[in-house]
């Protein structure tokens, strides 16, 4: 048996012959036509008896329960070996860090194909709320939604979501009242665009860490009632922190090249390790890279992150994107976040054309 969606049923009918399927069910969906044959899906429904449906089956925790292919930064795909056990408690620390209630509806911003959505599928399916699905990504289209169904959760990337959100002229317009708080995680968000998000939109932003290798989530930016106190561009930074371990994931820290942990300073840069529930089995039939990333018992991530005294953990920096100029290690994230904050930006930047170390620089301000 085969489920389909109408919009994607085109290259399914162009390989239709090759393929030994008993049935093909058709999710029809409002203004796609499709010419494969199959049943309707909300047809097979009806006429589906309680005999048709699997008898539950005894299944191993550590089998493989999902394949996901990443690419990450280097744009070779690895196939990641993901197994019941990570992808649950992962969904676990889905619900009890961004605190999940059968009464959220959640709002799928985030694409149910990365990391399995986070967990987020399943975490909200397990509490009994409500899963608002999207065909795309369409800024106008979900500033609608956040009051249409009283959206009280979501997810996404600060570039892809956020960003987009922040920047639509319709979010001037648009009166969130239902508070909705909001995982991120990806790319670290600059602090100066978590706090246009949450005074434009309203968004409770919560700052979440990880890979595909992971199930994604090893680090969670848990708020402190202290941190209420702190003003808002003091706020905005904190939560632009990649945090402290989950309840259910392991082990998290960030090490020197010898293995030990860096100084809990601030400023001593290392790459962040993990171990325990939530960490892949392996990259499929790919021996030589699962070794690579796998030393010691350890996952290395090839994120390098400085520790604060309170255990907090900030990324810096990919180890390949740093940047080395005269001797010094510059973090791209750190020029990131000059560039989202205009204000910083022109204050660091006096002149375009600037000499540092001893090399020329040129920048250029596009809006």
């Amino acid at each position: 048996m085969l489920i389909v969606d109408a919009e994607f049923a085109a290259p399914i009918q162009e390989i239709e012959a090759n393929l030994s399927l008993e049935e093909i069910i058709i999710v029809s969906v409002p203004g796609q036509k499709s010419e494969l044959k199959g049943i309707d899906y909300e047809r097979f429904l009806e006429h589906a008896s309680s005999s048709d449906f699997f008898s539950p089956v005894e299944i191993d925790e550590n089998q493989l329960l999902t394949l996901n292919y990443t690419s990450g930064t280097t744009s070779n795909p690895k196939g990641v070996m993901l197994t019941h056990r990570a992808n649950y408690l992962n969904a676990a620390n889905f619900m009890f860090h961004l605190g999940v209630k059968h009464d959220d509806v959640y709002l799928h911003t985030l694409p149910m194909f990365h990391a399995n959505g986070w967990g987020g599928v399943w975490a909200i399916t397990a509490v009994g709320g409500i899963h608002v699905c999207l065909r795309k990504v369409d800024p106008p289209v979900i500033l609608n939604l956040f009051e249409q169904h009283h959206i009280s959760l979501l997810c996404g990337a600060p570039t892809v979501i956020i960003n987009m959100l922040v920047n639509e002229p319709k979010a001037l317009e648009t009166h969130i009242t239902t508070k909705p708080r909001m995982g991120t995680a990806g790319s670290p968000p600059a602090a100066a665009l978590i706090e246009r998000a949450e005074e434009i939109l309203g968004l409770n932003i919560m700052h979440v860490y990880g890979l595909t290798e992971t199930s994604p989530f090893i680090l969670y930016n848990e708020w402190k009632n202290e941190f209420d106190e702190k003003s808002a561009d003091e706020q905005a930074a904190i939560k632009a922190r990649q945090g402290i371990e989950l309840a259910f994931n392991g082990e998290t820290k960030v090490v020197r090249p010898n293995g030990q942990e860096v100084a809990w300073n601030g400023e001593e840069l290392g790459e962040i390790v993990t171990r325990g529930n939530v960490v892949m089995k392996g990259y499929y039939k790919d021996e030589k890279r699962t070794a690579e990333a796998m030393r010691d018992g350890w996952f290395h991530t090839g994120d390098l992150a400085v520790t604060y005294p309170d255990g907090y953990i900030e990324i810096r920096d990919r180890a390949k994107d740093m940047i080395i100029s005269g001797g010094e290690n510059i973090s791209s994230q750190k020029w990131k976040a000059c560039y989202t904050n205009i204000r910083i930006f022109w204050k660091q930047l006096s002149s375009p054309l600037q000499m540092i170390n001893g090399e020329r620089y040129q920048w250029q301000l596009l809006c």
